[in-house]
């Protein structure tokens, strides 16, 4: 009775170990009282009566366990039912997991990534409900990613089970390259919504996305194609942005052609300057031959078209002139070194002589730089250059080129010293 009290020293035993406790002191107790009772009886009877009521003790003081006691009783089968719960959770995770990549064709994913030898390149993009935008969506991505090959796509018997019980007809795109997953993501908002990354989608290194018919949607070709209209340089900007390739080809051509006032001027040309690349050179001319027109100086477009040209050597096919005739025409300061590579070239003479002497300054330093290494066909050619823009700082290379010229080209070269000193 006094080891029930709120202090007492049952007060967190179990009341199992309680019940187990009393029955053995009654049990003891009473074979002493039988044993030592001089009237078997009356022993037999006082040992069941006292027997008896210490037995009941621990149903008459009933004590609910402590927190810390039940957490004691219930520590061991709370550990095996979250055990098994865990069990349980990870089966079904990795039940949906293999779901998933049934859906998505995810094995041929991890065929690439198991044939190259850089697997962390090969970026699995799903995308749902693509329709008839497949090959705008895979030319964008093999454009704007430098891809010398576009990306792999699968969709036979491709569907995704939405959380809502509906079913998406999905395309796989598999695209090697070493863009990060962060920029692929961007620029998949050109055509649609991502998903949100969980850690399957982490995992297995999947871009989902769902895509967004009015992103493709065509601008009215009357807005388009009318320059009177107030929207037009608007509209054709956005085209220039256009995932599709030919919509952003058309919409060069037609910013080329334009004979009213020019809107937007800055934005188009920031635009047509952002296209220029090794990878797609038509598309790289074709905006050069724009921004003839849209580009002013303080846009600072003219390093890059200068940087642009510097990658073409002389052993490859000649630059193309639109290049050239904006460097010329822009006047552009330093790019005597581009004339000199390009005009050497084995046809160079026959491409560049009239930009060249339209070029001035520049195009006489070129041609100077360029008549130690020149062949009989370009020393004709820069004789004639020369006639025409040389000055005097050009006789004492033509001086030069005389002594080693043959003697048909060293009379071009000497009537071309004389046509310079009669213009003094």
């Amino acid at each position: 009775m006094l080891g029930s009290q709120p202090d007492g020293m049952l007060k967190d035993m179990d009341e199992q170990k309680r019940i187990l406790l009393a029955g053995f002191i009654a049990i003891l107790g009473s074979g002493l009282i039988i044993g030592g009772a001089r009237h078997k009886f009356k022993g037999i009877v006082l040992a069941l009566v006292l027997g008896g009521s210490l037995a009941a003790l621990p149903f008459v003081f009933h004590i609910e366990p402590t927190p810390s006691s039940q957490a004691g009783l219930n520590s061991g089968s709370d550990t095996i039912s979250k055990t098994d719960d865990s069990k349980i959770a990870n089966k079904e995770r990795q039940a949906k997991i293999d779901q998933y990549k049934e859906s998505i064709g995810y094995g041929r994913v991890e065929a690439k990534r198991r044939e190259s030898e850089t697997p962390q390149n090969i970026k699995a993009l799903v995308i749902k409900d693509m329709g008839s935008h497949t090959d705008t969506i895979n030319n964008y991505l093999k454009y704007e990613l430098n891809l010398d090959t576009p990306p792999s796509i699968y969709n036979t018997g491709l569907e995704l089970a939405e959380e809502d019980g509906s079913i998406r007809r999905v395309n796989l795109l598999i695209i090697d390259s070493d863009v990060s997953d962060e920029k692929l993501i961007e620029m998949t908002k050109k055509f649609g919504t991502p998903v949100a990354m969980d850690d399957m989608r982490t995992d297995l290194q999947v871009i989902e996305v769902q895509l967004k018919e009015e992103l493709l949607q065509n601008t009215s070709t009357k807005i388009l194609t009318d320059e009177t209209h107030a929207e037009f340089f608007s509209a054709n900007y956005l085209e220039l942005s256009h995932i599709s390739h030919d919509r952003q080809m058309k919409a060069i051509t037609r910013l080329s052609n334009v004979k009213s006032s020019l809107g937007r001027r800055a934005d188009i040309a920031a635009r047509l300057g952002d296209m220029i690349n090794l990878k797609d050179k038509r598309r790289s001319i074709e905006a050069i031959r724009a921004l003839k027109l849209w580009a002013l100086p303080e846009y600072k477009l003219d390093k890059k078209i200068v940087a642009y040209a510097n990658a073409h050597p002389i052993d490859t096919v000649n630059l193309k002139p639109a290049v050239m005739e904006y460097l010329v025409e822009k006047k552009v300061a330093g790019i005597s070194g581009i004339l000199e590579k390009q005009w050497l070239n084995d046809n160079g003479h026959l491409v560049w002589d009239d930009l060249i002497q339209k070029a001035g300054g520049e195009g006489e330093t070129a041609i100077i730089n360029a008549l130690p290494k020149a062949d009989s066909a370009h020393l004709k050619s820069a004789a004639a250059i020369l006639s025409k823009i040389g000055t005097s700082r050009s006789i004492p290379a033509l001086t030069t080129a005389i002594q080693r010229a043959k003697s048909g080209d060293a009379k071009y070269l000497k009537a071309s010293i004389d046509e310079i000193k009669s213009r003094r």
